[in-house]
């Protein structure tokens, strides 16, 4: 069984949270499912739940329903599909699902770390987030984006987690061993992706106000 409720807008596109009452009875954590549905009638038609594969999609699926200005923007060009993937691969592991690891390591998890005396999984977690942002500045310090000098997919999933890592996950999530804005070139990127004139949907999509206390 499936209940659907939407939050409330802030642009034409409203995230839509799923709880799934069969499977997820006797949890009580937070319940939180990024989707792309098919409201073409009164139903909730599921089309995708994996965000790596949404973002694919919206690069080029609806071109033809956009302005010319917007469908020739292409995040993922065929010359640069292998750096893309290459940079999402670590980057997600390390990066945007790293933050999670590390700031919902369980009591169990410690308590085994403890028990056998090595690291808890939220250390090595946190330590591979700074090795990906790390990295990410290495590359930046030569180039203006993560794949080169043009904004790319790579940039956009990226940007997720740069963007709310010092308001939150720096704190909240234990992903304090330093901030991003000591990082020189990957606090600059961060920024003029945040107040770039060619793509101000960043800065219009990227709610502060939302982040600090959700903690989204």
């Amino acid at each position: 069984m499936l209940m659907g409720s939407e939050i409330p807008r802030r642009s034409t596109f409203a995230p839509i949270q799923i709880t799934r009452t069969d499977t997820l009875s006797r949890y009580f954590g937070t319940k939180n499912f990024k989707q792309l549905v098919d409201r073409s009638d009164l139903m909730l038609n599921k089309v995708n739940n994996e965000s790596s594969e949404i973002i694919r999609i919206f690069n080029s699926a609806f071109d033809e329903l956009l302005d010319e200005e917007y469908a020739k923007r292409d995040f993922y060009p065929e010359p640069l599909r292998q750096d893309i993937d290459a940079i999402n691969s670590w980057v997600y592991d390390l990066f945007n699902n790293g933050v999670y690891k590390t700031g919902f390591a369980s009591k169990q998890d410690i308590c085994m770390s403890v028990c056998f005396s090595r690291l808890t999984l939220d250390e090595e977690n946190v330590r591979g987030v700074f090795q990906a942002m790390d990295r990410m500045e290495k590359i930046l310090s030569s180039q203006k984006y993560l794949a080169g000098e043009k904004l790319s997919e790579a940039d956009i999933r990226s940007y997720t987690t740069a963007a709310r890592f010092d308001v939150a996950y720096h704190g909240a999530f234990k992903c304090n061993i330093r901030l991003l804005r000591s990082y020189p070139h990957l606090n600059r990127w961060l920024k003029s992706i945040y107040w770039s004139e060619e793509y101000p949907e960043f800065k219009e999509t990227t709610h502060f106000d939302a982040v600090c206390p959700l903690l989204i």
